[in-house]
C-alpha cells in the first residue's frame, strides 16, 4: 500500500550554537510544530552532549512532493559539503528514510565507507565499488551481465575483509566520554571526530561517579 503523502516538505539546517557545527536535512510532517531537529548520528550526539536549547533549528526551503525534497536534498549536501569541518552529515543528500534517487545506488568501499554513486559510474559497473545492500532482482541493473575475472577478484578481496571486520572488529576502536560516563566501540575512520566532539581514545569498564 503506498506511503500517504504527508502535508509538508522542507529542507532545514540545525545549528550547534556553541560550536557553529551544523547538519543539514530533510523532513516530511504533518504537524510543522513537530519539534524535530534532525536525525543525524552526530547530531544525535551532539544534541544530548549540549542540549537542545544550544541547538538552532532553520526550515531552508518547502517543497510540493516528497521527490522533489529528495532532489533538493541531493543538491544541497554534496561530496564538498561532506569535507567541510563543521559539517555533521555523513552521507550524500537524498537519501533519507532509505529512499534512493532515481539512478543512483549506495555503495560500499574496501574501507568500509558507503556512499551514493550514479549506477553508470565505471567503478560501479567494473564491481570495484559493490552495492550497499542487495538490491530486489526486478530493480537489479546488472541482471543477466557476467564480471570480468579481475571483478570478480576485487570483490572476493572485499568479501574477506567485510568477513574479516564482522568477526574480529577491525577497522574499530574504543572511544570513552568522562562527561557522559560512558564507552563505545566505533569505526576508526571517525576518531578525530569523536575526539573533536570531547571523546578519548581508549575504554574505561567503571566509571565513578
Amino acid at each position: 500500500m503506498p506511503r500517504k503523502q504527508k502535508k509538508f516538505h522542507y529542507l532545514y539546517k540545525t545549528t550547534n550554537i556553541l560550536n557553529k557545527k551544523y547538519y543539514l536535512g530533510m523532513h516530511s510532517t504533518n504537524n510543522i510544530n513537530d519539534d524535530y531537529l534532525g536525525s543525524g548520528k552526530r547530531l544525535r550526539y551532539s544534541i544530548r552532549k549540549h542540549g537542545k536549547e544550544n541547538h538552532e533549528f532553520q526550515i531552508l526551503k518547502y517543497f510540493n512532493t516528497r521527490q522533489e525534497l529528495k532532489e533538493a536534498e541531493a543538491n544541497l549536501i554534496t561530496e564538498s559539503v561532506l569535507k567541510d569541518p563543521l559539517c555533521m552529515n555523513l552521507t550524500l543528500g537524498g537519501e533519507g528514510g532509505g529512499f534512493h534517487l532515481k539512478g543512483y545506488v549506495t555503495v560500499r568501499d574496501d574501507k568500509g565507507n558507503t556512499f551514493s554513486i550514479l549506477k553508470t559510474d565505471p567503478r560501479y559497473i567494473s564491481g570495484e565499488l559493490v552495492a550497499a545492500s542487495k538490491n530486489r532482482e526486478g530493480n537489479n541493473s546488472f541482471l543477466g551481465k557476467n564480471h570480468s575475472a579481475e571483478s570478480k577478484l576485487k570483490m572476493s578481496k572485499i568479501a574477506k575483509e567485510r568477513k574479516k571486520e564482522n568477526h574480529s572488529g577491525f577497522g574499530t576502536c574504543w572511544v570513552y566520554s568522562n562527561l557522559l560516563k560512558e564507552s563505545k566501540r566505533i569505526n576508526k575512520l571517525e576518531l578525530n571526530d569523536w575526539i573533536m566532539d570531547g571523546w578519548y581514545k581508549g575504554r574505561k569498564m567503571k566509571f565513578k561517579w
